[in-house]
């Protein structure tokens, strides 16, 4: 019977635990779980998941690609209806308290946070989210739509955004952070914006506006590396050091200094939701973009990169 070592030439090391940092195409045996494991190489890639039961265009989207929540957004009309996600399908969950779109949404599945919204026109509220049930929160300083949004529920950040009469229609530069109870206002962006998307925490994040790119440290805002398409009105998550964004079709990874682009989205689509990270990331509705026809959208995709999976077999 042939044997790996007369292969390959030397055997596979074992380990009583699964090494901390393996690099694509290293194998090894966890002698505790009695399982060969590798990790595999491959191009990363956008899959059709099932639909949701609603449209939310411009909605708040938050969690993981395995727990997910989207809420709010624009049929048309606006909706305060509210969806939860667990890797398979869309289940329909409890309203947010207010009806708003020109959202986004920060934390987790069980506790997920969404500040501002146009009703129409530009709301302060906010609310928290429990994993069941949506509660009234302090409202923003500034009312807003179309800000970004960040960080957790007890420690979140909300940017820029739009309301009428801002100067020029430029939107707003003022920026605010949540403690889980108030929202504080805190340095401004060196210009006004909105529709602009965050990724990251409180104290460590990035926002993109168009191809412009800014970090945050918690204080002060400096500029990054500019991105090499328009990414606004776009989904994000991820962090400061290992971002995600994408826009119509195209799809970026950030590693806090370059951008690097990857595979496509199978549908063309702006103002949709999107939560995750980097290697496991999930979008939902949105607006099409030609050639995807016009409207808002049910679709929901699934963006998987192999080369930061671990893969087993079994030994028997």
């Amino acid at each position: 019977m042939a044997t790996y070592r007369g292969i390959k030439g030397f055997y596979i090391q074992t380990v009583s635990s699964d090494p901390s940092d393996p690099v694509a195409g290293q194998i090894w045996y966890n002698s505790t779980l009695g399982k060969v494991k590798a990790r595999k190489s491959g191009a990363g890639s956008w899959a059709t998941a099932n639909d949701s039961n609603q449209k939310h265009g411009f909605g708040a989207m938050f969690g993981t690609q395995t727990a997910a929540v989207h809420a709010g957004g624009t049929v048309p009309p606006q909706t305060s209806d509210s969806e939860t996600y667990d890797g398979t399908s869309w289940t329909e969950g409890n309203n947010m308290q207010t009806t708003r779109s020109a959202i986004r949404g920060a934390g987790t599945a069980t506790a997920g946070l969404t500040a501002g919204g146009s009703a129409p026109g530009a709301r302060a509220d906010s609310e928290e989210y429990d994993g069941t049930n949506w509660a009234e929160g302090n409202n923003l300083n500034t009312a807003r739509s179309q800000a970004g949004l960040g960080g957790l529920q007890t420690a979140g950040i909300a940017l820029g955004g739009y309301s009428p009469g801002t100067p020029g229609d430029a939107g707003h530069a003022e920026v605010e952070e949540y403690d889980g109870t108030s929202w504080t206002e805190v340095t401004n962006l060196p210009s006004q914006r909105y529709g602009a998307v965050y990724f990251g925490t409180q104290t460590a994040g990035v926002q993109v506006k168009s191809q412009d790119v800014l970090h945050y440290d918690g204080t002060n805002w400096t500029e990054g590396g500019d991105a090499p398409v328009a990414l606004t009105m776009g989904g994000s998550c991820g962090t400061q050091t290992a971002g995600f964004c994408w826009y119509s079709a195209n799809t970026m990874t950030y590693d806090g200094t370059s951008w690097t682009e990857q595979s496509d989205t199978n549908v063309r689509v702006q103002e949709n939701g999107g939560c995750g990270t980097t290697t496991a990331a999930l979008h939902n509705s949105g607006e099409g973009i030609s050639p995807t026809p016009p409207g808002k959208k049910l679709s929901t995709e699934e963006w998987n990169d192999p080369f930061n999976q671990t893969v087993s077999f079994d030994t028997t």
